[in-house]
Protein backbone atom coordinates (compact mmCIF):
# COMPACT_ATOMS: atom_id res chain seq x y z
CA UNK A 1 0.00 0.00 0.00
CA UNK A 2 1.16 3.55 -0.79
CA UNK A 3 -0.01 6.47 1.35
CA UNK A 4 -0.42 10.06 0.20
CA UNK A 5 -1.28 12.94 2.53
CA UNK A 6 -2.48 16.41 1.61
CA UNK A 7 -5.92 17.85 2.28
CA UNK A 8 -6.84 14.21 2.88
CA UNK A 9 -4.98 10.97 3.61
CA UNK A 10 -5.30 8.40 0.82
CA UNK A 11 -4.23 4.77 0.63
CA UNK A 12 -3.44 3.50 -2.86
CA UNK A 13 -2.85 0.02 -4.21
CA UNK A 14 0.92 -0.08 -4.84
CA UNK A 15 0.51 -1.94 -8.15
CA UNK A 16 -2.47 -0.23 -9.77
CA UNK A 17 -2.77 3.10 -7.95
CA UNK A 18 -6.42 2.36 -7.19
CA UNK A 19 -7.75 4.11 -4.09
CA UNK A 20 -8.30 1.79 -1.12
CA UNK A 21 -9.56 4.40 1.34
CA UNK A 22 -9.56 8.15 2.05
CA UNK A 23 -9.69 10.21 5.23
CA UNK A 24 -10.58 13.92 5.02
CA UNK A 25 -8.99 16.46 7.35
CA UNK A 26 -10.66 19.62 8.59
CA UNK A 27 -7.21 21.13 9.22
CA UNK A 28 -4.09 21.55 7.09
CA UNK A 29 -1.71 18.62 7.41
CA UNK A 30 1.85 19.19 8.54
CA UNK A 31 5.23 17.56 7.82
CA UNK A 32 5.74 14.13 6.29
CA UNK A 33 3.58 11.45 7.98
CA UNK A 34 5.05 8.30 9.50
CA UNK A 35 4.03 4.67 9.08
CA UNK A 36 4.19 2.20 11.98
CA UNK A 37 3.17 -1.46 12.05
CA UNK A 38 -0.50 -0.62 12.51
CA UNK A 39 -0.89 3.14 12.08
CA UNK A 40 -0.44 6.02 9.68
CA UNK A 41 0.52 8.99 11.91
CA UNK A 42 -0.24 12.47 10.60
CA UNK A 43 0.25 15.92 12.19
CA UNK A 44 -2.57 18.28 11.22
CA UNK A 45 -2.12 21.82 12.58
CA UNK A 46 -2.30 21.37 16.39
CA UNK A 47 -3.38 17.75 16.29
CA UNK A 48 -1.74 14.35 15.87
CA UNK A 49 -3.97 11.75 14.20
CA UNK A 50 -3.44 7.97 14.06
CA UNK A 51 -5.28 6.15 11.27
CA UNK A 52 -5.66 2.42 10.89
CA UNK A 53 -3.49 1.43 7.94
CA UNK A 54 -5.95 -1.18 6.69
CA UNK A 55 -9.15 0.84 6.42
CA UNK A 56 -8.29 4.48 7.27
CA UNK A 57 -10.44 4.59 10.39
CA UNK A 58 -9.29 6.97 13.13
CA UNK A 59 -7.73 5.06 16.02
CA UNK A 60 -6.92 8.11 18.16
CA UNK A 61 -6.07 11.79 17.98
CA UNK A 62 -4.16 14.05 20.38
CA UNK A 63 -4.03 17.83 20.72
CA UNK A 64 -0.59 19.41 20.27
CA UNK A 65 0.63 22.46 22.22
CA UNK A 66 1.80 23.99 18.90
CA UNK A 67 2.00 22.86 15.27
CA UNK A 68 4.61 20.27 14.28
CA UNK A 69 7.90 21.60 12.91
CA UNK A 70 9.55 18.37 11.68
CA UNK A 71 8.63 14.82 10.82
CA UNK A 72 7.55 12.21 13.33
CA UNK A 73 9.95 9.47 14.38
CA UNK A 74 8.55 6.13 15.47
CA UNK A 75 10.49 3.77 17.73
CA UNK A 76 9.45 0.40 19.07
CA UNK A 77 7.49 1.95 21.93
CA UNK A 78 7.39 5.73 21.45
CA UNK A 79 6.69 8.42 18.87
CA UNK A 80 8.56 11.74 18.97
CA UNK A 81 7.44 14.96 17.30
CA UNK A 82 9.29 18.32 17.12
CA UNK A 83 7.13 21.43 17.61
CA UNK A 84 7.53 24.95 16.25
CA UNK A 85 10.12 26.81 18.30
CA UNK A 86 9.08 28.95 21.24
CA UNK A 87 11.42 29.89 24.08
CA UNK A 88 10.60 28.53 27.48
CA UNK A 89 8.18 25.91 26.20
CA UNK A 90 8.24 22.28 25.08
CA UNK A 91 10.09 21.80 21.79
CA UNK A 92 9.90 18.03 21.55
CA UNK A 93 7.03 15.80 22.64
CA UNK A 94 6.77 12.00 22.98
CA UNK A 95 3.72 9.71 22.82
CA UNK A 96 3.11 6.03 23.37
CA UNK A 97 3.31 4.36 19.95
CA UNK A 98 0.23 2.20 20.55
CA UNK A 99 -2.19 4.24 22.65
CA UNK A 100 -1.11 7.79 21.81
CA UNK A 101 -0.80 8.68 25.50
CA UNK A 102 1.57 11.57 26.12
CA UNK A 103 4.77 10.34 27.78
CA UNK A 104 6.96 13.43 28.16
CA UNK A 105 8.09 16.74 26.71
CA UNK A 106 11.52 18.37 26.45
CA UNK A 107 12.44 22.07 26.03
CA UNK A 108 14.96 21.73 23.17
CA UNK A 109 14.41 24.88 21.12
CA UNK A 110 13.84 24.43 17.36
CA UNK A 111 14.20 20.66 17.74
CA UNK A 112 14.78 18.70 14.55
CA UNK A 113 13.36 15.30 13.68
CA UNK A 114 14.88 12.80 16.09
CA UNK A 115 16.73 9.52 15.77
CA UNK A 116 15.64 6.74 18.14
CA UNK A 117 17.93 3.86 19.05
CA UNK A 118 17.00 1.39 21.77
CA UNK A 119 16.56 3.38 24.98
CA UNK A 120 17.74 6.75 23.65
CA UNK A 121 16.33 9.61 21.62
CA UNK A 122 18.90 11.78 19.82
CA UNK A 123 17.91 15.31 18.86
CA UNK A 124 19.58 18.45 17.53
CA UNK A 125 18.35 21.98 18.14
CA UNK A 126 19.26 24.97 20.30
CA UNK A 127 19.56 25.96 23.92
CA UNK A 128 16.99 28.42 25.23
CA UNK A 129 19.26 31.35 24.31
CA UNK A 130 18.39 30.61 20.68
CA UNK A 131 22.04 30.90 19.60
CA UNK A 132 23.85 27.83 20.93
CA UNK A 133 23.40 24.70 18.86
CA UNK A 134 23.21 21.40 20.69
CA UNK A 135 23.12 17.64 20.18
CA UNK A 136 21.30 15.83 22.99
CA UNK A 137 20.59 12.28 24.08
CA UNK A 138 17.35 11.78 26.01
CA UNK A 139 15.90 8.76 27.77
CA UNK A 140 13.01 7.18 25.86
CA UNK A 141 11.40 6.32 29.21
CA UNK A 142 10.99 9.81 30.65
CA UNK A 143 12.80 12.32 28.38
CA UNK A 144 15.50 13.03 30.96
CA UNK A 145 18.77 14.44 29.63
CA UNK A 146 21.55 11.84 29.40
CA UNK A 147 24.17 14.09 27.81
CA UNK A 148 24.54 17.10 25.52
CA UNK A 149 27.22 18.45 23.19
CA UNK A 150 27.34 21.96 21.80
CA UNK A 151 27.28 22.48 18.02
CA UNK A 152 27.90 25.54 15.85
CA UNK A 153 24.73 25.37 13.77
CA UNK A 154 22.90 22.03 13.47
CA UNK A 155 21.73 21.67 9.87
CA UNK A 156 19.54 18.57 10.03
CA UNK A 157 18.48 15.74 12.29
CA UNK A 158 21.04 13.18 13.54
CA UNK A 159 21.31 9.77 11.88
CA UNK A 160 22.14 6.49 13.64
CA UNK A 161 24.71 4.45 11.70
CA UNK A 162 25.53 1.13 13.36
CA UNK A 163 27.09 2.14 16.69
CA UNK A 164 27.74 5.77 15.74
CA UNK A 165 25.87 9.04 15.20
CA UNK A 166 26.15 11.15 12.06
CA UNK A 167 25.50 14.84 12.66
CA UNK A 168 25.52 17.74 10.18
CA UNK A 169 26.84 20.95 11.72
CA UNK A 170 27.25 24.14 9.65
CA UNK A 171 28.12 22.22 6.50
CA UNK A 172 30.31 19.62 8.22
CA UNK A 173 29.32 15.97 8.43
CA UNK A 174 30.78 14.47 11.61
CA UNK A 175 30.68 11.21 13.53
CA UNK A 176 29.79 11.39 17.24
CA UNK A 177 30.02 8.77 19.97
CA UNK A 178 26.46 7.88 21.07
CA UNK A 179 27.73 7.05 24.56
CA UNK A 180 28.62 10.65 25.47
CA UNK A 181 28.22 12.82 22.34
CA UNK A 182 31.95 13.35 21.76
CA UNK A 183 32.86 14.19 18.16
CA UNK A 184 35.00 11.29 16.98
CA UNK A 185 35.94 12.47 13.49
CA UNK A 186 34.88 14.73 10.65
CA UNK A 187 33.89 13.23 7.30
CA UNK A 188 34.25 16.53 5.44
CA UNK A 189 32.82 20.02 5.02
CA UNK A 190 30.44 20.74 2.16
CA UNK A 191 29.80 24.48 2.03
CA UNK A 192 28.24 26.41 4.90
CA UNK A 193 25.14 24.24 5.27
CA UNK A 194 23.69 20.84 4.40
CA UNK A 195 19.98 20.94 3.64
CA UNK A 196 19.14 17.26 4.04
CA UNK A 197 20.51 14.52 6.31
CA UNK A 198 22.69 11.79 4.81
CA UNK A 199 21.19 8.47 3.77
CA UNK A 200 23.21 5.61 5.25
CA UNK A 201 23.73 1.99 4.22
CA UNK A 202 26.50 -0.58 4.77
CA UNK A 203 29.13 1.86 5.99
CA UNK A 204 28.47 4.47 3.30
CA UNK A 205 26.87 7.91 3.71
CA UNK A 206 25.15 9.42 0.66
CA UNK A 207 24.47 13.15 0.77
CA UNK A 208 23.50 16.02 -1.48
CA UNK A 209 25.33 19.34 -1.23
CA UNK A 210 24.11 22.88 -1.92
CA UNK A 211 26.63 23.08 -4.78
CA UNK A 212 24.49 20.46 -6.57
CA UNK A 213 26.66 17.41 -6.05
CA UNK A 214 25.83 13.93 -4.79
CA UNK A 215 28.66 12.44 -2.72
CA UNK A 216 29.21 8.93 -1.37
CA UNK A 217 31.54 8.80 1.64
CA UNK A 218 33.07 6.06 3.73
CA UNK A 219 31.83 6.47 7.30
CA UNK A 220 35.02 4.82 8.59
CA UNK A 221 37.44 7.47 7.30
CA UNK A 222 35.53 10.05 5.25
CA UNK A 223 37.12 8.94 1.97
CA UNK A 224 35.13 9.93 -1.11
CA UNK A 225 33.90 6.78 -2.85
CA UNK A 226 32.34 8.67 -5.74
CA UNK A 227 30.93 12.06 -6.66
CA UNK A 228 28.21 12.93 -9.18
CA UNK A 229 26.56 16.16 -10.29
CA UNK A 230 22.91 16.71 -9.38
CA UNK A 231 20.80 17.87 -6.47
CA UNK A 232 19.02 15.93 -3.74
CA UNK A 233 17.14 18.83 -2.19
CA UNK A 234 14.15 16.59 -1.41
CA UNK A 235 16.17 13.61 -0.19
CA UNK A 236 17.79 10.29 -1.08
CA UNK A 237 16.41 6.77 -0.92
CA UNK A 238 18.83 3.82 -0.83
CA UNK A 239 18.17 0.43 -2.41
CA UNK A 240 20.27 -2.72 -2.78
CA UNK A 241 21.99 -1.65 -6.00
CA UNK A 242 20.83 1.92 -6.57
CA UNK A 243 20.15 5.18 -4.82
CA UNK A 244 17.32 7.45 -5.95
CA UNK A 245 17.54 11.23 -5.65
CA UNK A 246 14.93 13.94 -6.18
CA UNK A 247 15.67 17.62 -6.61
CA UNK A 248 15.77 20.68 -8.84
CA UNK A 249 18.73 19.57 -10.97
CA UNK A 250 19.22 16.13 -12.52
CA UNK A 251 22.79 14.91 -13.19
CA UNK A 252 22.52 15.03 -16.99
CA UNK A 253 19.40 17.01 -17.90
CA UNK A 254 19.94 19.83 -15.34
CA UNK A 255 16.16 19.93 -14.85
CA UNK A 256 14.00 19.03 -11.86
CA UNK A 257 13.06 15.41 -11.42
CA UNK A 258 14.04 12.01 -10.08
CA UNK A 259 17.14 9.98 -10.95
CA UNK A 260 18.58 6.57 -10.08
CA UNK A 261 22.34 6.20 -9.57
CA UNK A 262 24.44 3.07 -9.21
CA UNK A 263 25.27 3.01 -5.50
CA UNK A 264 28.75 1.55 -6.14
CA UNK A 265 30.08 4.23 -8.49
CA UNK A 266 27.40 6.92 -8.97
CA UNK A 267 26.74 6.12 -12.63
CA UNK A 268 23.40 7.49 -13.84
CA UNK A 269 21.02 4.58 -14.48
CA UNK A 270 18.02 6.64 -15.52
CA UNK A 271 16.45 10.09 -15.17
CA UNK A 272 12.83 11.18 -15.05
CA UNK A 273 12.10 14.84 -15.72
CA UNK A 274 9.05 16.48 -14.18
CA UNK A 275 7.26 18.42 -16.88
CA UNK A 276 5.61 21.78 -16.30
CA UNK A 277 6.54 25.38 -15.58
CA UNK A 278 8.56 25.64 -12.38
CA UNK A 279 7.80 21.98 -11.62
CA UNK A 280 9.82 20.16 -8.97
CA UNK A 281 9.56 17.18 -6.58
CA UNK A 282 7.79 18.02 -3.33
CA UNK A 283 8.92 15.05 -1.22
CA UNK A 284 11.79 12.62 -0.95
CA UNK A 285 11.51 9.60 -3.25
CA UNK A 286 10.38 6.27 -1.83
CA UNK A 287 12.08 3.17 -3.24
CA UNK A 288 10.19 -0.08 -2.62
CA UNK A 289 10.10 -3.44 -4.43
CA UNK A 290 11.84 -2.08 -7.52
CA UNK A 291 9.48 0.88 -7.93
CA UNK A 292 10.03 4.55 -7.14
CA UNK A 293 7.19 6.67 -5.77
CA UNK A 294 7.27 10.47 -5.61
CA UNK A 295 5.04 13.53 -5.47
CA UNK A 296 5.52 16.93 -7.09
CA UNK A 297 3.88 20.31 -7.38
CA UNK A 298 2.91 19.37 -10.94
CA UNK A 299 0.73 16.41 -9.98
CA UNK A 300 -2.22 15.97 -7.64
CA UNK A 301 -1.25 12.50 -6.42
CA UNK A 302 1.53 9.94 -6.27
CA UNK A 303 3.60 9.01 -9.34
CA UNK A 304 5.04 5.48 -9.63
CA UNK A 305 8.08 4.73 -11.78
CA UNK A 306 9.66 1.38 -12.65
CA UNK A 307 8.52 -2.14 -11.91
CA UNK A 308 5.69 -2.03 -9.39
CA UNK A 309 5.20 -5.04 -7.08
CA UNK A 310 3.01 -7.93 -8.21
CA UNK A 311 -0.37 -8.83 -6.76
CA UNK A 312 1.30 -11.39 -4.49
CA UNK A 313 3.70 -8.87 -2.91
CA UNK A 314 2.90 -6.83 0.19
Amino acid sequence: MVYSVGASATALDAQTGDQEWEYDFSAQTGPTPTVTENHLLIPAEQQLVALNRSDGSEEWSRSLPRPAEGSLTAGSSIITLPLTGRRGETGLIAYDATTGDRLWGHPTLAARTTAIDDDRVYVTGYLQDGNTGVLRALSTADGSLLWETELDHPDTEPVVANDELLVTDQGTLAVHDPADGTRVRSLGTFGDRLGTPPAVSNGTAFLGTRSQEIVALSIDDGATIWQQSGSATRGISVGRESIVISGESLPEASLAGVAALDRSDGTVQWEHQIEGFDAYPSTAPVLADGAVYYTSNASSGVVALGDVPSDNDE
